[in-house]
């Protein structure tokens, strides 16, 4: 018959073909969201740490600006300085003063006498002998290596204040009188001579 339509069978009917559904993932979207926190994250971490560095980069000296400056102590020799017992305001005493006499004048046994004298006074006795030829002294005069010395000043107080002291020969170790045709003996004076107390010498 013309214009008929063929029926689906029944089984067909009662199964139609499934038809097939496309269903978003519900797992894909908490995925995507962690992936992206995490991203953002690390880069946040990444900014924070650049940005650290730059900012102690930035506020950094200068190679040498503050570096501490450490000296060698083997480098320069450090200063040392002794001190002379008799510059440090201590005592000189008598006998710690060795005294020769020479006689420059003509009075035979002056120089002898006058040691002795010397030495009842507690300095050490040296040497009595004449003076070398040609000295000319009056009275008496102290000889010494170094005139300033505490020394000298002792041994020169023992004939008054202006006994001269001067930087003669060094007729024999230790301080040098010596007397002269007029010589008058000694003047009251004391067996200690404290010096001034002075700075320590340094050497150069």
């Amino acid at each position: 018959m013309r214009g008929c339509m063929r029926l689906p069978d029944s089984d067909q009917l009662q199964n139609p073909p499934e038809q097939q559904q496309t269903r978003p993932d519900k797992t894909e979207a908490p995925n995507l969201a962690l992936s992206t926190i995490i991203t953002l994250t690390l880069l946040a971490l990444i900014t924070a740490g650049a940005a650290v560095v730059g900012l102690n980069a930035l506020f950094q000296p200068f190679p040498g600006e503050d570096d501490p400056v450490i000296s060698d102590p083997d480098s320069t020799p450090s200063a040392t300085c002794e001190e002379d017992p008799a510059k440090e305001g201590k005592a000189v005493h008598a006998r710690d003063v060795t005294v020769n006499v020479f006689n420059a004048g003509s009075t035979a046994g002056l120089a002898s006498t006058t040691l002795m004298t010397l030495g009842e006074r507690g300095f050490q006795i040296g040497v009595a002998g004449n003076a070398p030829s040609g000295t000319e002294v009056p009275r008496v005069q102290v000889w010494a290596t170094d005139p300033g010395s505490t020394e000298a000043k002792l041994v020169a107080l023992q004939f008054g204040r202006n006994t001269i002291i001067r930087k003669g020969k060094d007729l024999a170790p230790g301080i040098n009188v010596i007397v002269g045709t007029k010589f008058t003996g000694f003047k009251p004076a004391p067996r200690q001579l404290r010096p001034p107390a002075t700075a320590p010498v340094c050497p150069d």
